[in-house]
């Protein structure tokens, strides 16, 4: 009896130290979770490739450092998605819209490395109006990323109809706060 007792106990200890570090345990750890530009470009694609609306960015728009119009060329694209959320079988109250954006800017005022770049995902939900409204607006603003010393957002107006997402206006603005130093956002 004691033999079976003792290789019971040696049993379990070998149990319980084969157990430690397994793949149930939690991982202690911290995960770096900052992203190249191409890392989440990428899996922004990956989330939008099958998305069915497309907006073609090729053109000028002012941009406002030194607080003049210098002539910015963006070029780029813009995919949404537009899901129309049911409160019944039959009734739609709200339409949930998928914005992507992934652009460049090539300014003539550049002191910074590189062209300048627009990208983000965002999903906002449009609640429809019982007075048989057909158009509704959504402002949606980004940051404009390698721009060296300046803080430049872009500025969208979307119209948003039952099937189809158009832009309306398009605009780059100064972004006047003060960030924390070592900001990832820039």
């Amino acid at each position: 009896m004691k033999t079976l007792f003792v290789s019971l106990v040696v049993l379990l200890f070998a149990f319980f130290i084969g157990c430690q570090n397994s793949i149930t345990d939690p991982v202690s750890e911290t995960t770096n979770m900052t992203a190249t530009v191409e890392d989440e470009t990428v899996a922004y694609k990956d989330a939008v490739s099958l998305w069915p609306g497309v907006i073609k960015l090729d053109e000028n728009i002012c941009e406002p450092i030194h607080n003049t119009c210098n002539t910015t060329l963006i070029a780029g694209v813009i995919k949404y998605d537009i899901k129309p959320i049911r409160a019944g079988h039959h009734l739609v109250t709200a339409l949930k819209v998928g914005i992507y954006i992934n652009a460049e800017l090539k300014s003539g005022f550049n002191d910074s490395d590189g062209p300048w770049r627009v990208f983000g995902m965002t999903e906002d939900y449009v609640y429809l109006s019982t007075s048989n409204q057909e158009v509704y607006t959504l402002d949606k603003e980004f940051f404009v990323r390698n721009t060296g010393n300046y803080r430049l957002i872009l500025a969208l107006r979307f119209e948003v109809h039952e099937k189809v997402v158009k832009l309306v206006s398009m605009e780059l603005r100064n972004y006047y706060t003060v960030f924390p130093i070592g900001d990832p956002q820039w």
